[in-house]
């Protein structure tokens, strides 16, 4: 499967049996980079806010797109980053409105 129809990977709901990590996810994480990436490094050691009930996990398959994760019970997707050919595709998943100071550092 393939994840917007380009990036190898599976999107899945998070479980809804554990009470203490409710459904959909709505709040502050903190962004851990899986490899130097000078796109996100600016969201190294930050927290940024998420809502929402599907996450992507990474994998063996899509390891070279991933660039951050987050924790929710477990990892999932929390950024993508590729480059091929000289052209770049970048995506932060978390929630731009509320992360704002950490958003506004990643987009100058």
């Amino acid at each position: 499967m393939l994840l917007a129809g380009v990036i190898p990977g599976r999107v899945t709901e998070f479980p809804t049996d554990d009470v203490a990590l409710p459904v959909p996810h709505m709040g502050w994480n903190g962004v851990k980079l899986t490899k130097p990436n000078e796109v996100f490094q600016v969201l190294e050691n930050q927290h940024v806010y998420f809502v929402h009930s599907f996450h992507a996990s990474p994998a063996e398959n899509n390891a070279d797109w991933v660039a951050a994760t987050c924790n929710y019970g477990k990892d999932f997707v929390a950024a993508v980053n590729k480059y091929v050919s000289n052209v770049g595709a970048a995506k932060l998943t978390a929630f731009p409105q509320r992360s704002l100071a950490s958003v506004a550092q990643f987009s100058t």
